[in-house]
């Protein structure tokens, strides 16, 4: 059961996971514990060491899409339309190496857009996992992939203030120019093949709660809006710590 494809009549049967179920509370509070000890730890690490420890992770990260590549190819249920790493979450795959190796402008632009929206899609993500509560139950293969991939992420993203960045709201315009340069790209995907990334043609939702393309404004505000949320949290713990660097209560 833990690797039969959403249409299998067994798991049409047992029925997807519900939201804030006991399953899934538990698996919430694991995933933040894990990105709470892995942060303690790793800050205290040398900057070398810390680099190594992200870039290992990052690795994790791309054999975990690699895997649920080949489940979707081995049970028929791989679709250009939806399997693509090309949510949110998943184009930080891409991003990632750049903020962390690049340099220059490519590096700022790209660390800017990786704590804001890569920070804001690890919680979202966890939090609200539309792209597997309809379909599979909590124990099945494409959840746990799912909620592995978000923790890690959020364990780069949380590691970049410990690898000579500083968080700073007044760059949060770099993180936005990225932002609509990749939605723009999916979208026209989107309007190409008739997919559904970065949510620009439909709510991740069972039904259209506000039809397309009526909710689109309401969308990006929110994206705008919310991508400011892991500077202000990371000023508030870094103005406690009297100037030192922290990530989200921990100090370097």
């Amino acid at each position: 059961m833990f690797f039969l494809p959403k249409d299998s009549p067994e798991l049409v049967q047992n029925g997807p996971y519900a939201p804030y179920s006991a399953a899934h509370i538990i698996i919430i509070l694991f995933a933040f514990g894990l990105i709470w000890l892995l942060l303690r730890i790793v800050r205290q690490k040398s900057s070398g060491s810390r680099l190594v420890w992200v870039a290992a992770v990052y690795g994790s990260l791309v054999l975990l899409n690699i895997l649920r590549v080949f489940w979707e190819i081995s049970t028929g249920t791989f679709d250009v339309k939806t399997s693509l790493p090309l949510e949110l979450c998943g184009i930080q795959m891409f991003v990632l190496p750049l903020a962390l190796f690049s340099w220059g402008k490519i590096q700022t632009y790209m660390r800017e857009f990786a704590f804001s929206f890569g920070t804001l899609g690890f919680f979202f993500s966890l939090l609200m996992p539309f792209t597997t509560m309809y379909e599979y139950p909590v124990w099945h293969f494409r959840t746990m992939q799912s909620i592995m991939y978000h923790t890690l992420l959020g364990f780069c993203c949380l590691m970049l203030p410990h690898l000579n960045y500083a968080p700073d709201i007044s760059n949060i315009r770099k993180a936005y120019a990225v932002l609509i340069a990749v939605t723009l790209l999916t979208a026209s995907l989107n309007l190409l093949i008739g997919s559904n990334y970065m949510y620009t043609s439909a709510l991740p939702l069972p039904s259209d709660v506000i039809a397309w393309p009526y909710y689109l404004p309401l969308l990006v505000s929110f994206a705008l809006v919310t991508a400011r949320i892991p500077y202000y949290v990371y000023h508030f713990f870094h103005s406690k710590s009297g100037g030192a660097k922290t990530t989200f209560g921990l100090n370097s």
